[in-house]
């Protein structure tokens, strides 16, 4: 049986041993993005099985994008969050897409999960996907019809 460690890494429990259950979860998205347009991506996490995100200890995200992503902060930190609760976080990053195509956001994350009297520091490198469309053509403004004279 396959279970999720705590760092994002798939272990198998040994001679039949249950492995340990997951202490989070990462959490990420991006919707599609056009050229020209200003977007983001979400990253975070969600604490699992008992374990809470630490309410006192830094959450950082370092994050580093594909060439034809221009990004508005490189760094992230407890401060930029957008959603915090004792069982999950969430950054937006913002971005502006200079081309068109598939593109990678790489984000080193660092926080912290405790449970009961432990806690334990978690860094984990996020991939998130962004596809970027071509902006749409410029809409085409009708003719403008000359008045012919009545004679």
């Amino acid at each position: 049986m396959l279970a999720m460690a705590g760092d994002g890494t798939t272990s198998r429990g040994a001679g039949g041993a249950a492995a340990e259950p997951p202490s989070y979860e990462i959490v990420k998205s991006a919707p599609p993005a056009t050229v020209g347009s200003p977007s983001n991506a979400s990253i975070g996490a969600v604490a699992l099985n008992g374990w809470s995100v630490s309410a006192e200890m830094p959450i950082t995200l370092s994050v580093k994008a594909d060439r034809g992503l221009a990004l508005v902060k490189t760094t992230l930190v407890r401060a930029d969050l957008v959603a915090l609760s004792k069982d999950r976080f969430r950054f937006d990053v913002d971005f502006a897409v200079a081309s068109a195509g598939r593109k990678l956001i790489t984000a080193d994350a660092s926080f912290v999960v405790c449970r009961d009297n432990t806690c334990k520091l978690v860094r984990e490198t996020v991939v998130v996907e962004v596809e970027a469309s071509p902006p749409p053509p410029p809409l085409k403004r009708p003719r403008a019809r000359s008045a012919k004279p009545k004679g």
